[in-house]
Formats: structure tokens, C-alpha cells, sequence
């Protein structure tokens, strides 16, 4: 009985901050959420860190990645002494830090997307943090299929959008000109396409600051996202408002078509339009810039 009530003490000096934004009630249903992180890279390495210190003690850590030298400019737990170990094992000891009554769950491999629905069952939210896009729309259809809320956060260069769906979004391909319901691996064909790659790169430099070398080197798959520190970290901090949001009915969510959009000089919220819809206003500049975003990696 003890050991219970210093637990629920220390609870509650731990986040007592928090009380002066939750009630009691959504302090609890964080604590309670079970959350399922798939990408424990720059934004799910960060937004795991971010929502264990916001309280949450129920989360499931997907990746099957080890930390490298180059992971260090912007992602939690990424330390020259961690190179080479796992980056799920290394953050549940950075949560278990925090909160050692945390209870973390990892997986070492990358769950196929054929069993993805068995794994979302349980969860209350999906953060879909994955460098594969093909990968995040099919998980978000199948989080949205069951019935659970799930949040994308995508950081390239000084640009930063990040959305929640919900059962009531309509679908990811609608905005981004792509056929519905195709398999992962042929949305993966898609999206992973240097014709693609070479739009995208184009569009990065307009839009995401990349220099012109770096874009051309991208674009023949010789040198990965170009990513900062300060803008992957923002991306996680609003995907893990949004996921607070969803747990905690406080505030709205920005549901897809609506995004977050952060720059180095701006911050607002955006409707993605799909190319067919340009006449309508797109929010973006103009339909064949947003065209250019059906690709976001």
C-alpha cells in the first residue's frame, strides 16, 4: 500500500507542472494512453521522449535501426556512445530515466505492412514516424480503418508540416494525385521513383532551403534528407501536441488536409489541395508545386 501511494506521489511531482494545463481527469488519460511509435529516427525518437515527459506510460517502440555518427545532429539519444546499439533499446532507458514506472515494449524489426492492423489493435494512437511515406500512408489507412487516431510529422530541410488523421479524413492519396488503395509496394514504386525524387528535389530547394548540390545528390539517391536539429525537433513537439490532443479531447486536432506548416519565419495552418482542386485556392502557391509534394520524402 505504500509502495503504491509513493508511486502515485511521485506521479504527481514529477508532472505537477502539468496540472495547471490538464485537469486531473485528461492527466490520467494521458497517463493511461497506450501509444505505438513505428520510426524511432529524428521525429519518433523525439516525440517518444516527448510525450513520456508529458506523462504518458503506456508506449510501444518500432524500429529496427541502430544509432550512426550521423543521427547525432538531431536525434534523442544519439551520442557517440551509443553508435552501433539499437535505437528503441537506447530510448526506453532514456524513458525509463524519466519515469522509471513507464512501461516501454520495443520491437527490433520492421513489422511488414501485411501485419500491421494485428499490431495497431490495442492502441489508443499511432505515430507514424517511418522514413518510408509509401509505409506512413498504408499504416495511417489501416489506423483509420480500426478506428485509432494517427499523427505524421515530416521534417526536410527548414521546412516542417505535420498533420493528424482520423476516421473522418479523407484519404492521403486524394491530396497527393496518387491511385487509392494500392498495395504498399507499388506505392513504394511510386514515391521512391527518381523521376520523383528529381521533382521533389526541385521543389526542396524552393521550399525547404536544400542547396542546388545537395538536391542533385538526393535526387540520384546519393545522399539522404538534408535535416536540422531545430526544425526536426519542432516537427516532434507539434506531433506530440497533436497526439495530447487526441488523448486528451483539450483541443482540436489539425486534421488532414489541414497541416501545421513551420518555416524559419512562419507558422501557420494549411489545407493540402490536391492538382485537380488547384482552381479552388491552393494554399501551397499553385497546383503543380503541391504536386510536386505528392512525394514528401
Amino acid at each position: 500500500m505504500n509502495y503504491n501511494n509513493n508511486l502515485v506521489k511521485m506521479y504527481a511531482e514529477i508532472f505537477q507542472r502539468n496540472y495547471g494545463i490538464f485537469t486531473s481527469e485528461e492527466q490520467e488519460r494521458i497517463k493511461k494512453a497506450r501509444v505505438i511509435i513505428i520510426g524511432c529516427g529524428e521525429v519518433g525518437g523525439n516525440t517518444g521522449v516527448t510525450l513520456a515527459r508529458s506523462g504518458i506510460e503506456h508506449l510501444m517502440l518500432v524500429d529496427d535501426d541502430v544509432f550512426e555518427l550521423s543521427n547525432i545532429n538531431r536525434q534523442t539519444g544519439s551520442y557517440i556512445d551509443t553508435a552501433g546499439r539499437k535505437k528503441v533499446e537506447v530510448l526506453r532507458e532514456e524513458i525509463e530515466r524519466i519515469n522509471p514506472e513507464a512501461k516501454v515494449n520495443t520491437m527490433k524489426t520492421r513489422i511488414a505492412p501485411e501485419h500491421l492492423e494485428q499490431y495497431l489493435k490495442g492502441y489508443d494512437i499511432l505515430i507514424s514516424s517511418a522514413d518510408d511515406f509509401a509505409y506512413s500512408i498504408v499504416a495511417a489507412r489501416i489506423a483509420k480503418k480500426i478506428g485509432i487516431p494517427s499523427v505524421i510529422g515530416f521534417p526536410v530541410g527548414s521546412l516542417a508540416r505535420i498533420w493528424t488523421i482520423t476516421t473522418d479524413s479523407p484519404d492521403i492519396e486524394n491530396h497527393f494525385d496518387l491511385p487509392q488503395n494500392l498495395s504498399y509496394e507499388e506505392l513504394h514504386r511510386i514515391l521512391s521513383s527518381e523521376g520523383q525524387k528529381s521533382v521533389c528535389s526541385s521543389w526542396y530547394i524552393k521550399k525547404a532551403d536544400w542547396s542546388t548540390e545537395w538536391a542533385s545528390l538526393y535526387a540520384s539517391s546519393k545522399l539522404p534528407l538534408s535535416q536540422i536539429a531545430p526544425v526536426v525537433w519542432l516537427t516532434s513537439s507539434l506531433v506530440a501536441l497533436e497526439a495530447l490532443k487526441c488523448i486528451t479531447h483539450k483541443w482540436e486536432p489539425v486534421v488532414f488536409p489541414r497541416y501545421w506548416k513551420i518555416t524559419p519565419t512562419s507558422a501557420n495552418i494549411k489545407v493540402f489541395v490536391s492538382h485537380s482542386d488547384k482552381d479552388e485556392g491552393d494554399e501551397e502557391g499553385g497546383g503543380g508545386e503541391l504536386n510536386a509534394e505528392r512525394a514528401l520524402l
